[in-house]
């Protein structure tokens, strides 16, 4: 499980092709679940501009409205949100049919949507990238179960598909995948780091990053112990049913 390698994502068939048609697509989720991956692997021949590094946000700053379809074009855009001026002229270009295609990126979802709410309205697509699922690790070449009872109109149909007994190699595996999921969860840097220590390392730090960076920037919190506890509550209750009087009074305590 610890041999670096790249994992099929089965939201690569639900997004579409270049030449699909004119749209804007918005691919968003929580950091490092592989969203620049996927989409430089879903769109090669697009160029791609990461708005990570303040020059590239720079140089867009810059940019004509009327010029955008000739200096920047059909392109991958990571991290969107930390350039806001980006898009009315994504907007111009695209209702001028200056370009038919665009790609944006983001992990912040609430300065993300905000910005996309303001400004590109009805013209974006979005779709949201969550952590590898048990099959995406399995390597599994079947959509997950829940996946196929829920769209499926013919559950009879679909159970037929399923094998009634699995071989011991393959229990076994998914087995110890199960296991690796519930322990670490799915996000794709981690199935590559091998000691315990590090993994639990790389964990604390991604709450640092995310309470100290994002969460305070969006909310301008100075005392994020309270949203500590409301983080570890939840966690405690995952894959049960939420209630929410339940959680406010042991926040309260």
């Amino acid at each position: 499980m610890n041999e670096k390698k790249l994992y099929y994502r089965y939201l690569s068939d639900v997004l579409p092709q270049k030449d699909s048609g004119k749209r804007i697509v918005l691919i968003t989720g929580a950091r490092q679940t592989g969203k620049t991956t996927l989409a430089k692997i879903k769109y090669p021949e697009l160029r791609y501009i990461n708005l990570d590094l303040i020059e590239n946000r720079e140089v867009l700053r810059d940019v004509s409205v009327l010029n955008w379809h000739r200096d920047v074009g059909e392109a991958v855009i990571d991290e969107a949100q930390k350039e806001s001026s980006i898009f009315e002229k994504i907007k111009y270009a695209y209702d001028e049919d200056k370009i038919y295609f665009q790609v944006l990126l983001g992990s912040s979802q609430i300065m993300l949507l905000k910005k996309i709410r303001e400004s590109l309205a009805g013209r974006v697509w979005i779709y949201e990238l969550w952590p590898l699922m048990m099959a995406e690790i399995a390597e599994s070449n079947t959509y997950p179960l829940i996946d196929s009872v829920i769209k499926s109109t013919e559950l009879d149909e679909v159970l037929e598909t399923i094998p009634a007994v699995l071989f011991e190699e393959e229990a076994l595996k998914l087995k110890s995948i199960e296991e690796y999921i519930l322990k670490w969860g799915g996000m794709p840097a981690l199935i590559h780091i091998e000691k315990d220590e590090e993994k639990k390392k790389w964990l604390k730090d991604y709450q640092y990053t995310y309470l100290e960076r994002d969460l305070s920037d969006l909310a301008r919190l100075e005392y994020l112990e309270p949203f500590r506890k409301f983080q570890k509550l939840v966690a405690l209750r995952s894959g049960s049913i939420l209630n929410y009087s339940d959680l406010a009074k042991r926040l309260w305590y």
